[in-house]
């Protein structure tokens, strides 16, 4: 994933993850089509390409924020049995969290004070380590 610079990034500060229509097929907008595999892109006067198409996102890994552009995908979801079981725990876990008191809630408000979390993550946190 390459990281951009210039006049790319400014445009990685006005969108939320998907600009363009990357990878589909045939779609018509304002009298011009967008085909499939193509990168869309503005060319400057000076015959720069500045590529819309994509995700863009930053980082702050390093201290430093970086910008990168990555193609637009479609996440996989295989919903194989492991998967289903982890998200029926979690369902279950909110649940639990749910069916409890404010009382039983401020404890652990309170116990997360100092842990960088809140006490519905404590929570759920104790509650999948335990099942």
């Amino acid at each position: 994933m390459p990281e951009i610079k210039g006049k790319e990034k400014l445009l990685s500060f006005v969108v939320g993850k998907r600009l363009g229509h990357h990878r589909e097929w045939g779609r018509g907008m304002f009298a011009f089509s967008i085909f499939g595999e193509e990168e869309e892109y503005i060319e400057t006067s000076g015959g720069e390409k500045i590529y819309t198409s994509g995700i863009f996102r930053r980082d702050n890994v390093t201290g430093t924020l970086k910008y990168y552009r990555e193609p637009y995908y479609c996440p996989y979801n295989p919903r194989t049995v492991p998967q289903q079981t982890n998200r029926q725990k979690m369902t279950d876990a909110v649940a639990a969290w749910q069916l409890l008191t404010d009382l039983q809630k401020a404890v652990y408000n309170k116990r997360s004070i100092g842990k960088r979390m809140s006490g519905y993550n404590l929570f759920l946190k104790q509650y999948l380590l335990s099942h």
